[in-house]
């Protein structure tokens, strides 16, 4: 399930109770986001599943915390707990130092982390533009594909090389190596023909965004495409979505929750990939609505085994909610009512 780790809801105390509440009704893992660049006004108003501006206890500073050092500090306080990363920006960070944070917390934590990585889509162009990054954001592919094969090459070999058209290292020593062999698992997220052909070839598996259940096996069978056209075919791989609930004993209420969160001033500030496939806002959310899961526990668990029966692996939990309080209500109840049909 995803911590507050954006929007008003961030906030270190609501990261560390949204853990534990994880870790006490037995959810796998908790997942963070990553961006270096957070405006105010896409914080202000990032409503969707991650609390609400002006709840008691909320943040107007438009904090965004740092992937691996907020998974680091998690993962020294919940022992039994994975953590992902769902998803990395990889352009944006330098790959040797990197695959050597990756390595170092997946040593550290014993092999509870995995990571998703990805590029930005459209609505990403400004954080490349306001660092003034060496690389610009048209490259952004070319330069994941030899970050993954530059870092899988440190974490893999003793003494490593790579001589790539960005990136460049000879006789690199690089430890620890990671716990989990040969590498802690990679998602690729992203949605374009290039993105299934680098996942693939180098990743473990497939992290998507919000997609309905035909959609889902459409891009799914996409990336296993090209997975067997890299001679990979009879590769372990996991498939991962975004995936947004909102629960409640009764329906009405499970939908208003909805409801609640994606409309209204600026609600839709903040769309993700969504902004990038849709020119009109209100379409975005009017699609995003229809294939969030919704409803009691029964129509939850409906919705649920409708994906796992389409070999959806993990769910990247995004709980719907206009108060935190309210998001440690469903977290309970989904712990309660749903995770016993997949333990």
């Amino acid at each position: 399930m995803r911590i507050p780790f954006s929007s008003a809801a961030a906030t270190v105390s609501n990261v560390v109770e949204v853990a534990a509440i994880a870790e006490e009704e037995g959810f796998h893992a908790v997942v963070t986001g990553d961006h270096l660049n957070c405006a105010v006004d896409r914080h202000l108003y990032h409503r969707m599943g991650r609390g609400v501006l002006g709840e008691i206890g909320t943040t107007e500073e438009p904090n965004f915390f740092e992937s691996l050092t907020t998974l680091s500090f998690l993962a020294g306080r919940f022992p039994t707990l994975e953590f992902a990363t769902g998803v990395m920006l990889l352009p944006i960070r330098e790959p040797i130092l990197l695959a050597k944070q990756i390595a170092n917390l997946d040593a550290m934590s014993r092999g509870r982390i995995s990571i998703g990585i990805g590029v930005g889509n459209a609505t990403d162009r400004e954080e490349f533009d306001v660092f003034g990054m060496k690389h610009g954001f048209a490259q952004r592919w070319e330069l994941a594909q030899e970050y993954l094969e530059a870092m899988k090459e440190i974490w893999t070999k003793p003494k490593s090389s790579y001589q790539g058209k960005h990136v460049h290292f000879d006789g690199a020593t690089v430890y620890p190596k990671p716990f989990r062999k040969p590498h802690p698992p990679l998602w690729l997220g992203g949605h374009s023909e290039t993105s299934f052909r680098i996942g693939g070839a180098l990743c473990d598996g497939w992290i998507s965004g919000i997609l309905s259940p035909e959609e889902f096996t459409r891009q799914r069978d996409q990336f296993l495409h090209h997975a067997k056209e890299a001679g990979r075919a009879s590769a372990k791989l996991d498939f991962a979505m975004m995936t947004r609930v909102s629960i409640a004993k009764d329906g009405q209420e499970a939908q208003d929750n909805l409801t609640s969160v994606t409309s209204g001033h600026k609600a839709t500030s903040h769309l993700g990939h969504a902004r990038a496939r849709f020119t009109d806002d209100q379409e975005a959310v009017r699609t995003l609505n229809r294939d969030a899961v919704v409803g009691t526990p029964s129509e939850v668990l409906k919705r649920i085994g409708a994906y796992v029966d389409r070999g959806l692996t993990f769910f990247d939990l995004y709980f719907m909610y206009p108060e935190t309080g309210h998001l440690l209500r469903q977290a309970k109840l989904f712990a309660q009512d749903i995770l016993p049909s997949f333990s």
